[in-house]
């Protein structure tokens, strides 16, 4: 049997999958502890890594998975964008800390269960 998709992540075709950056993003933070006062743009940058990772585990040899390349999408209507633009949150220590120093996959392997359960 497939494992349930996360609320967060919705297949448009085979291949092709959204993230709800509004259920994602918050759910990350939950996970990581991290309250809203202290979302700056290396968080916010950590909670998109770790939505594209838990995307990629979650449909993984899953009915989802075509044994294809993913193209993963991030729902950006509505106030999504401008909510979780970079530009909006003040730079903390910066997007390439979360990205280039792998920082953001440390934190999904402490997370990579509540996040695909949420």
């Amino acid at each position: 049997m497939t494992p349930k998709l996360p609320k967060w992540l919705t297949t448009i075709i085979p291949g092709k999958v959204v993230v709800d950056p509004n259920i994602a993003y918050p759910a990350v933070f939950k996970a990581l502890g991290i309250a809203d006062k202290d979302i700056d743009q290396y968080w916010v940058e950590v909670a998109f890594q770790c939505a594209k990772m838990a995307t990629q585990d979650a449909i993984l040899g899953s009915e989802h998975d075509t044994g294809r390349a993913l193209m993963i999408l991030i729902n950006g209507d509505g106030d999504r964008k401008s909510r979780w633009a970079l530009k909006n949150f003040k730079p903390g220590r910066g997007v390439a800390a979360a990205t280039k120093g792998r920082e953001a996959r440390i934190h999904y392997q402490h997370i990579k269960r509540a996040l695909l359960a949420a």
